[in-house]
């Protein structure tokens, strides 16, 4: 069975992308192993309820703006929103799944429920061509085999293999039910107090797992300790979404600080685990301060693995390139893999370019990463992927479609949840075209340059062309008139030489017969000399014209959101994004920063002080030959 695109996983990623497919109608199908969209949301999160928030009241309808307070639902032109389906600011997992497969439903996308996929081949080792690039294997229900080909896959399975510390392996097989990854426990089980009644509890790994589990069973247990390599960090703090949340923050919950650790080994002793560690200075990795029990109270009576999740590679039977310690495929910006050609990680995947700073990882994130990649992977062009003004036109600078572009630049930071989620890698870009537009980009990755060097290279090339036309047009004018002088003078000499055949004719005064033979011996004379009358060309000029040297340099600008960081703490001076304006030159091959807007741009950013520097900035480096 072929498809041209398969999306494996029918999950956030795999529905936001097979949206935007349907939508385009491009061929695909979603392969999706449960029998519903969003199982995964059916076990986890463990405490029922999703971190990221669900704001309803926002006193506006822009879409935009609806999406920066919406940080779950997917893109669409229906207006399908969880808040339909939820009015917790903090969904339940349960509303998640009714939203994710109503928005199934009512965008009519293709989905193939309980198709478990179990191999990933390659049909076409080079990926040269497109057609029939990867086989896929996918097992049913009933355990039958049905074998599907197509010409790129998009992976939307997430990050979704247990992350298992070396030394914790051997223990968290299955076999102790006291040592297991947050990943093996089963629906609800931490909302049963009764398994932490007086138990001392150590959760491994500092990510929001390990708060959320905290919060739920400190009241009954014993202790709780947290254990993690790396500094707390809290999200209010540093603006990464990945970091603690003050929801899940307890002050009866221990968390290590100020050292990171080496696990040397577990040892079981009375019932209880005893970890033997190699503790530093976190400040200094190589200032050893002891080796032995890790803290007074060493013995734990459960451990809990919160180490996060990785990519799961076991149904490729051909190598991905990994990076992070195996835990993210090595992809480029369009985020197709590195080594195999037409094979694209969406979702969790995304995070990779920015990890620790941005929210790819997340679905207020990823959903506009996708698509982003999906309009510049397909070349769509849409009304709302792009817009022009025409700032050049045959009277010059043309102020009012200036002035709209400036307007425009300032709806869009005022609204656009893009920018806003992904801040510092998604951004808008625009550049003057040769005709005199400006072409206004949105949503494409910090580091894609739109093929800018070639883009110059054929714009001069398109310019020179132009001029090229211009001069044939004038050069093919001044033969035409030449032309015509020359036929002209033609005509004029026959005409004279007609008149005086017949004055000379009249004159005559002899016989018939001689007048006959006379007439006839001058029309012999008059045909032997039109016969003899060269054939007038307008004269051409064979040397070339001089070439035109036409060096272009296309100024690229560029807009993101960012936060303010500190230079030593590389932390956010305040909790407010704001705008920066950026221009790439073609010629120099960098960037340079225009303008970096203050922290109350958002409040501000309408006053004229604002926008005329913003015009002042931008129309001071516009160049247009």
């Amino acid at each position: 069975m072929y498809f041209e695109n398969i999306i494996i996983g029918a999950g956030p990623a795999g529905l936001q992308a097979g949206y935007y497919l349907h939508k385009y109608e491009i061929d695909y199908i979603i392969l999706e192993k449960y029998d519903k969209c969003g199982a995964s949301f059916e076990t986890l999160p463990h405490s029922g309820h999703l971190l990221s928030i669900n704001k309803k009241n926002i006193g506006s309808i822009n879409k935009d703006l609806t999406f920066r307070n919406d940080y779950n639902s997917l893109i669409n032109d229906k207006h399908i929103y969880l808040s339909r389906y939820s009015n917790h600011f903090y969904p339940k997992r349960d509303d998640m799944i009714t939203y994710l497969n109503e928005y199934c439903e009512n965008n009519s996308l293709n989905i193939e429920f309980n198709s478990n996929v179990v191999k990933v081949e390659k049909m076409n080792e080079d990926g040269k061509k497109l057609k029939l690039n990867y086989k896929i294997t996918v097992l049913k229900e009933n355990n039958d085999e049905i074998f599907y080909e197509c010409d790129r896959i998009f992976v939307a399975t997430g990050l979704n293999s247990m992350i298992i510390p070396e030394n914790f392996a051997k223990l968290s097989d299955g076999n102790d039910s006291n040592i297991k990854h947050y990943g093996q426990y089963t629906k609800d089980y931490f909302l049963n107090e009764s398994s932490f009644i007086n138990k001392r509890v150590l959760l491994v790994g500092g990510g929001n797992s390990s708060y959320e589990v905290a919060n739920m069973i400190y009241k009954v247990a014993n202790s709780v300790v947290i254990m993690s390599k790396s500094e707390q960090k809290i999200y209010n703090n540093t603006k990464y979404f990945g970091h603690a949340h003050s929801l899940y923050l307890q002050d009866n919950i221990t968390i290590s600080e100020n050292i990171s650790t080496e696990l040397i080994n577990i040892e079981m002793l009375d019932n209880k685990y005893h970890l033997y560690y190699k503790i530093y200075n976190r400040a200094n990795e190589s200032d050893f301060i002891k080796e032995g029990i890790y803290g007074e109270n060493s013995n734990f009576d459960i451990i809990i693995l919160c180490t996060g999740w990785k990519l799961d590679k076991s149904i490729f039977n051909f190598s991905i390139d990994m990076t992070k310690n195996d835990k993210y495929p090595l992809v480029g910006i369009n985020y197709g893999s590195i080594n195999n050609k037409n094979l694209f990680f969406i979702g969790e995947p995304m995070h990779l370019f920015d990890y620790g700073k941005s929210s790819g990882g997340f679905i207020h994130g990823f959903r506009h990463l996708i698509k982003s990649c999906i309009h510049q992977l397909f070349g769509l062009s849409t009304q709302s992927s792009f817009k022009k003004f025409d700032i050049f036109n045959n009277h010059g600078f043309n102020f009012i479609e200036f002035n709209k572009l400036i307007n425009y630049i300032i709806e869009r930071i005022n609204n656009t949840s893009s920018l806003y989620h992904m801040h510092g890698i998604l951004s808008d870009k625009f550049y003057l075209l040769a005709n005199g537009d400006m072409l206004y980009l949105h949503d494409i990755h910090i580091n894609n340059m739109l093929d800018i060097e070639n883009r110059a290279k054929e714009m001069e090339t398109n310019i020179n062309k132009m001029r090229e036309a211009k001069e044939n047009k004038a050069k093919e004018a001044k033969e035409n008139k030449e032309e015509k002088e020359e036929t002209s003078k033609l005509k004029k000499e026959e005409n004279k030489e007609d008149s005086k055949l017949k004055e000379e004719t009249s004159k005559l005064d002899v016989s018939k017969d001689k007048k006959k033979y006379n007439a006839q011996f001058r029309m012999l004379q008059l045909m032997e000399k039109k016969e003899k009358k060269p054939i007038i060309m307008p004269t051409i000029k064979t040397e070339p014209a001089e070439k035109l040297q036409v060096e272009i340099d296309i100024t690229l600008f560029v807009i993101t959101l960012e936060y303010e960081l500190d230079k030593e703490t590389q932390m956010p001076k305040s909790n407010k994004l704001h705008p920066v304006l950026r221009m790439f030159s073609s010629k120099s091959k960098k960037y340079i920063d225009l303008m970096h807007f203050d922290d109350n741009i958002f409040e501000n950013f309408s006053a004229s002080s604002y926008k005329d520097k913003l015009a002042r900035a931008i129309k001071g480096y516009i160049a247009f030959n």
